[in-house]
């Protein structure tokens, strides 16, 4: 009785870990489709919104708004990459080196050890195909990028309000967040072709199928 109830909570434990596991994948890919879905529909809507009224409003009339809109785009989309590169880490070096070790093999049932290794494979195939972690480090250098911009901007409009004689007129400031905003789009297409070149790269070093 007492043996059969061990077994039950074993087996009962392992579908436990498996579907934590596949929880964790899943999440990751659900990570995955936002960040692209947030970088898209984003840039979409901000291009189909047209406005030439000058208004009272400095930080609207500066376009330090719109700087400040994409600092935090950039800041989500860190941070969703981040986390799903740290995932697909996580399930391909640990979960993937304790299935190396005898200890697992032998603690575990040759179903589990066998799921858990398509966890391990599937998630080496998400990050070779996505490559997360290029794309965290993208949005972070464009965080820091947009992050003086808005200083600079700031900076400007303090010397406006205050009636500086160097003071620059809103519309050079403006003139200057739009080119500022125009690198960054610049430096995220580069970015994405980067991220394409060094999929394609991987693609052709793989080794062909036996």
């Amino acid at each position: 009785m007492i043996g059969q109830l061990f077994s039950f909570l074993k087996e009962a434990l392992n579908i436990e870990i498996a579907l934590a596991v596949l929880g964790v994948l899943f999440a990751t890919l659900s990570g995955l489709f936002s960040l692209f879905a947030t970088m898209f529909a984003s840039k979409v809507s901000k291009s189909l919104t047209l406005d030439f009224e000058a208004t009272r409003d400095l930080n609207e009339d500066s376009r330090l708004n719109d700087v400040a809109q994409e600092f935090n785009r950039n800041k989500k989309m860190y941070r969703w990459s981040s986390s799903a590169a740290a995932l697909l880490t996580f399930s391909q070096f640990i979960v993937g080196g304790l299935l190396a070790s005898s200890f697992a093999q032998e603690a575990l049932p040759q179903g589990m050890v066998g799921l858990l290794g398509v966890v391990v494979l599937l998630s080496s195939l998400i990050h070779q195909r996505f490559r997360p972690d290029m794309f965290a480090a993208q949005a972070k250098q464009r965080m820091f990028k947009t992050r003086k911009l808005i200083r600079l901007i700031e900076d400007d409009l303090f010397a406006i309000k205050n009636g500086t004689v160097s003071a620059q007129s809103i519309f050079d400031v403006r003139q200057k967040a739009s080119a500022g905003l125009s690198e960054l789009e610049d430096a995220e297409l580069e970015g994405a072709s980067a991220v394409a070149s060094q999929i394609a790269t991987s693609d052709q070093s793989a080794p062909p199928n036996a």
